[in-house]
């Protein structure tokens, strides 16, 4: 079992091809292809931890449903009933969690400091899409304009991580 993370996939979300300049012609496309990483890097028995903003006031599961991997949900903005609603094993706030010997602190926004922040902990967090934010070490954007719309393996982020 492996564990994944990715964030503000906005699926459904037409506006987001725009607002955030991603590369997809349609939202079908945008979709399609997302689904499509997902599933060519997750396998069924690794763990997703989706960081936010999962879709765009969808209320079908179809599309949650085709993922691959036991889902985790760490509310954004914009995850309404209907997303929360569509069978996460959990959903957070804010989770923590240990990978690699190194605490993980997950938040849809950017923190400035967190938990054990001056001791090598990692902050993992969405929102900001391609907005410039200062850099801050161990804090990391997962939004899928970053991520290349591809779930990204937690050994990323928690392996030879700077203390």
């Amino acid at each position: 079992m492996k564990f994944f993370t990715i964030s503000d996939t906005h699926f459904g979300h037409a506006n987001s091809i725009k607002f955030c300049n991603r590369p997809f012609a349609s939202v079908s496309e945008m979709d399609e292809t997302m689904i499509s990483n997902w599933n060519a890097v997750v396998g069924d028995e690794d763990t997703v931890i989706h960081n936010g903003d999962f879709q765009f006031y969808k209320k079908d599961t179809g599309i949650f449903n085709s993922l691959k991997g036991h889902k985790i949900l760490v509310k954004g903005n914009h995850d309404h009933s209907a997303t929360r609603n569509m069978g996460w094993e959990s959903i957070h706030d804010v989770l923590e969690i240990t990978h690699n010997s190194k605490k993980v602190v997950f938040c849809h926004y950017p923190f400035e400091t967190w938990n054990n922040a001056f001791h090598g902990s990692v902050h993992l967090f969405g929102h900001t899409h391609t907005t410039p934010i200062t850099e801050i070490k161990n804090r990391f954007n997962i939004c899928v304009e970053y991520i290349n719309y591809t779930p990204q393996n937690l050994d990323r982020y928690t392996k030879g991580v700077t203390i």
